[in-house]
């Protein structure tokens, strides 16, 4: 529309034609999702007025779920294609948490030809301009799993504490307190499955403790460490997690039977970051919260001297897991920003196993630990979050992990003085869509 003070009012009806047309039309193009046409210009740089009250949809020439959307900008007017349902459109990605998404995006969709203001809006703009394959990933980037994966990131760090404060009460100990020093570090690989994406995590921790007091046959020791790692789950986001702890244990035994047990308690923060890419624009939200995690674990094992001076252990376990965030809405563009709600995440397994170890020359010790868990009910396999935005409410998982995990570690010591003993140790877990890696070091020193 020419004029510098033209104006063009939309208004009625508008009713796309794509068969049927006459002159030298050949009636067989078939749009795309994302083809977007111009069909209104105005030199007036302000020059769009109104909004369309209904779109009719063409009896023919369209693919199978799709429909016309009209886009309003300022000096123009697009009519582009696009799902008549995101949740139809996403259903052959088959992730839970996009699924719920789309859902949720569909509960919150303008109506036909609309010209709906604000950050809905744009968002939809933004969506409408995107091919099917670009659409796919948008969603899935808005759908916000980083959040649910970042939980059990934390998670993760509480097993490892644990695991790193009970193998120190392991150790061959001379009388007197002991003070240890503890480095290590691990890495878990997490499958795709039909609820989430995958994902892969890493944690690094500093430990510093000492045996307290021995009463009888029961030592106590206190610990403080610092644990901190991160979650890399590709196009949908990445997350690091810091959290200081303190722990307090016990060990001990009476003729075969040992036991030990540690209650590890931690205070943190997580932060993170995720990108959308948008039909004209990429953006980047970021956020921070704290976060709070206590672990109890405990075992009790037979101990039998065999051959050759090797012993055997059998060991029965258990554990309890508490993570809780606060809620927070992440920075950066309010288009894209998403708002998660506070949550808790907890976990609770059983486990048995057994422990062989021995003695080779004069100074040195080796250790083989095989064994598995259990998680007490489903319930436990994956973390969960609410997440909202503009209106639109569902919530995103982690992959369902599976109900039993095997672990094996190795592990070899040296005592290089009467006073320092240095430890180095492997592992590995496997469980159905989780594959996890550990590598230890330790410092014990005897004070």
């Amino acid at each position: 529309m020419l004029g510098e003070d033209a104006t063009f009012t939309a208004g009625g009806t508008i009713d796309p034609v794509l068969r049927g047309i006459t002159g030298p039309a050949t009636n067989r193009f078939t749009p795309g999702i994302g083809d977007t046409f111009r069909i209104v210009v105005t030199q007036n740089d302000a020059g769009i007025a109104g909004a369309f009250s209904a779109l009719r949809t063409p009896e023919a020439g369209l693919p199978s779920g799709t429909r016309f959307d009209v886009l309003y900008g300022d000096a123009w007017i697009d009519l582009v294609l696009t799902p008549v349902s995101f949740a139809s459109h996403i259903r052959h990605f088959e992730n839970a948490n996009v699924a719920s998404f789309a859902a949720a995006l569909d509960d919150v969709r303008p109506d036909f030809g609309s010209a709906a203001g604000g950050d809905l809006a744009t968002l939809f703009n933004e969506l409408y301009g995107l091919d099917e394959d670009r659409l796919s990933v948008a969603m899935l980037q808005l759908s916000g799993q980083i959040h649910a994966f970042a939980l059990a990131g934390l998670q993760a760090v509480g097993g490892h504490a644990t695991g790193t404060i009970l193998a120190q009460a392991r150790n061959h100990r001379p009388e007197g307190r002991n003070v240890w020093i503890d480095a290590s570090g691990y890495a878990i690989e997490f499958d795709a499955d039909d609820r989430a994406s995958g994902s892969e995590s890493d944690g690094r921790s500093l430990w510093l403790g000492s045996d307290l007091v021995t009463a009888g046959a029961l030592t106590l020791g206190l610990g403080i460490g610092h644990n901190s790692g991160s979650v890399d789950a590709g196009l949908y986001g990445s997350s690091d997690h810091d959290l200081t702890a303190i722990a307090i244990y016990g060990y001990g035994a009476r003729g075969n039977l040992a036991y030990e047990g540690a209650l590890v308690v931690g205070d943190g923060e997580i932060s993170g970051k995720r990108s959308t890419s948008l039909a004209s624009v990429t953006t980047l939200n970021e956020f921070t919260t704290s976060a709070r995690s206590a672990t109890l674990s405990g075992k009790l094992g037979y101990k039998l001297s065999m051959a050759r001076a090797i012993n055997v252990t059998t060991w029965l376990s258990g554990e309890l897991n508490y993570v809780s965030t606060d809620g927070y809405t992440e920075s950066g563009p309010s288009v894209t920003a998403l708002t998660v709600a506070d949550d808790s995440y907890r976990t609770s397994e059983l486990g048995i196993g057994v422990e062989f170890d021995g003695r080779f020359r004069e100074a040195g010790s080796w250790n083989l630990s095989l064994g598995a868990t259990r998680a007490k009910t489903s319930d436990d396999n994956y973390a969960r979050r609410a997440i909202s935005l503009s209106g639109a409410d569902w919530s995103a998982s982690t992959p369902e992990f599976g109900l039993t995990t095997a672990h094996m570690s190795v592990g070899l010591a040296s005592r290089v003085s009467e006073n320092v003993l240095l430890q180095a140790r492997l592992g590995a877990t496997r469980a159905d869509g989780t594959t996890g890696r550990n590598a230890q070091l330790r410092i014990d020193v005897n004070w």
